[in-house]
C-alpha cells in the first residue's frame, strides 16, 4: 500500500491523538485511514479519521489492513515533514515514512492485544449544541487556571461552563445568539487535564453532546473524543 499526503493533512489528527493515546491499531480500507482507541486509564475514547479525499495518493493491494503503531513515535517522525510531501509505504511487517527529500523511515508494528471497547454506538445524549472552537478554548484555558474540572451546563437560551475551587471560581455564559445548534437541558463534569490537551487547528466550530452526569463527546472535523464524567456533580 502507498499512501501519499500533505503534512497539514494528517499531522495535526495525529498530534491530538498522541496527547491521549500512546499505542494503537491503525485500520487502512477503501474509505481511508482509521482509528478508535481508549486511553489505559479507559478515562477517554478517540476515534480519528483520514478521508480517502484527503489523498495525493491512495494505492491499496488489499481491501483492508490493520496495523499497530507506536503512535508517539509515529507522531515524532511525522512532524519532521515540514512542507514536503508524506509517503506511507505499509508493508507487511513495516512501515516505511518518506519524505520529498531523501529522508526515509522505517517503523516496525507492535504487536498488541486488542481490548474491547465500551459499545459508544449505544450512547444516547439528552443534549447537544455546536460552539465557535475560540470560545471552549477560553473557557478549558480560564478553568485551568482556577480548578481541575469544567462544568457543562445548558439551558433554554444559553451554555454556561463554570469551574470552581475552594476559593475561586470562572464561569462563562454563551447564549444562543452565539450557538448555531441548541438542544435539551443537561449538566455534568469533566476533567480539565484531559480537555486542556485537545487541539483544534483549522477548525471553526465543534459539536458537544452529554447529558446529566453522562459522558461528553465532542465532534471536530473527522474526528471525536468521549471523555467520561466526573459524577461527585453538585447543582
Amino acid at each position: 500500500m502507498i499512501l501519499k499526503l500533505k503534512p497539514e493533512k494528517i499531522l495535526p489528527v495525529f498530534e491530538n491523538f498522541a496527547q491521549f493515546i500512546d499505542e494503537a491499531t491503525i485500520i487502512v480500507d477503501e474509505n481511508g485511514l482509521k482509528s478508535v482507541c481508549a486511553d489505559r486509564a479507559m478515562v477517554c475514547i478517540f476515534s480519528l479519521e483520514i478521508p480517502k479525499t484527503d489523498f495525493e495518493l491512495f494505492e491499496l493491494d488489499r481491501k483492508k489492513t490493520n496495523v499497530q503503531l507506536d503512535i508517539l513515535n509515529f507522531t515524532e517522525i511525522l512532524k519532521r515533514a515540514k512542507d514536503e510531501l508524506i509517503t506511507l509505504d505499509i508493508g507487511k511487517k513495516n512501515m516505511k515514512i518518506g519524505f520529498d527529500t531523501i529522508r526515509k523511515f522505517t517503523i516496525p508494528y507492535l504487536d498488541l492485544t486488542e481490548e474491547e471497547l465500551p459499545k459508544i454506538s449505544e450512547l444516547k445524549f439528552t443534549s447537544s449544541f455546536r460552539i465557535p472552537v475560540d470560545i471552549l478554548e477560553t473557557a478549558i484555558k480560564d478553568g485551568v487556571i482556577i480548578g481541575e474540572h469544567l462544568d457543562i451546563k445548558t439551558e433554554e437560551e444559553e451554555v454556561i461552563f463554570l469551574t470552581r475551587s475552594d476559593v475561586s471560581e470562572v464561569e462563562t455564559e454563551v447564549f444562543k445568539d452565539k450557538l448555531s445548534v441548541l438542544n435539551g437541558k443537561a449538566n455534568a463534569r469533566y476533567p480539565l487535564d484531559y480537555l486542556k490537551k485537545l487541539k483544534f487547528e483549522n477548525i471553526d466550530e465543534v459539536e458537544i453532546l452529554f447529558g446529566k452526569d453522562y459522558p461528553l463527546k465532542i465532534v471536530f472535523g473527522n474526528c471525536f473524543i468521549i471523555l467520561a464524567p466526573r459524577v461527585d456533580y453538585d447543582e
